[in-house]
């Protein structure tokens, strides 16, 4: 069975294999209400969501929040500090700066970029996990979980999946962040291409997933030219500027929500800098790099076989 449907700024396309076509039908149901669910409780840009009352509230003193924000939150704190702050979920502030909220970017002047950053860095949160409490450290602190929350939500997905019994699927939100479900029928996992780049001069790449899942993070459709120099929109948040020497990098983990994560902080740190992070985390990068006007792959795998 197929389905799609639109979600979290995308479309979330489900191509599942089980001999029951009516669980099928009654689950994709299911599928769309879980993720339907997450996202109005993750996004910043409704204002009723769990994330926009934490960034109206926390900043002036401990709010509760439930389990699953815990562990969202308590997340996103861990690989903060394991990806030595590649990882932030407080950039709000900067990608604000830069107009790429509102799709209308330009470039941030320098002195506006120091001041903001005195309100990023998730050091700033304060959370307690057994009191489920959150606290921000700075009035004007800002979350935005949009670099984990399609992958937290595959993650919620192939949960439910596997719990009504069905083993076998491909997950895609909009071909960003994927998951394998056990094997294609007549094959060995599942087999798809990618493209970094719609730059011709970048060959595209072939990955198969098997109980695994893919993230792509680039600055390859939220970006502007000024001069010669392309400015995307993920941010370095030590700079507060865009990344540029990196133009994508494509993460496969056994966890989608670590995947997600592992593309982004892996296009602040560049290749040197992750090799420790993804040894550890036993994931494979792919890095497209610019190297003057040519961009060159450079691959780093430590999957488990």
């Amino acid at each position: 069975m197929t389905s799609s449907f639109r979600a979290m700024g995308t479309y979330f396309e489900l191509v599942l294999f089980h001999e029951e076509e009516r669980l099928l039908r009654s689950l994709v149901n299911e599928v769309r209400e879980e993720v339907e669910r997450l996202e109005n409780k993750l996004s910043r840009f409704l204002p009723t969501s769990e994330v926009s009352r934490l960034n109206r509230t926390a900043g002036k003193g401990p709010v509760l929040i439930d389990y699953e924000m815990v562990e969202i939150l308590s997340l996103a704190l861990r690989y903060f500090r394991k990806t030595r702050g590649a990882f932030d979920i407080t950039v709000a502030p900067l990608v604000r700066e830069w107009g790429f909220y509102d799709r209308r970017p330009h470039l941030a002047e320098a002195a506006r970029l120091r001041e903001l950053l005195d309100r990023v860095g998730a050091d700033k949160i304060e959370l307690d996990v057994e009191k489920r409490q959150v606290r921000f450290l700075h009035p004007q602190l800002e979350i935005d979980l949009g670099a984990m929350g399609k992958g937290y939500a595959l993650r919620e997905v192939v949960t439910l999946l596997r719990r009504f019994g069905v083993t076998r699927g491909l997950l895609s939100f909009g071909g960003s962040s994927i998951y394998g479900l056990g094997d294609r029928p007549g094959a060995c996992g599942w087999t798809f291409g990618f493209r970094y780049d719609e730059d011709p001069r970048i060959p595209p790449g072939t990955v198969n997933l098997r109980d695994q899942a893919f993230s792509m993070s680039g600055s390859t459709v939220r970006r502007f030219r000024q001069g010669d120099r392309v400015y995307g929109h993920i941010l370095d948040p030590e700079s507060g500027s865009p990344v540029e020497r990196v133009q994508a990098v494509a993460v496969i983990h056994p966890d989608a929500v670590v995947a997600e994560i592992l593309s982004t902080a892996c296009m602040v740190l560049g290749p040197e800098r992750s090799e420790a992070v993804l040894q550890e985390e036993r994931a494979r990068a792919i890095f497209a790099i610019r190297m003057g006007e040519e961009v060159a792959l450079r691959e780093m795998n430590f999957l488990e076989v």
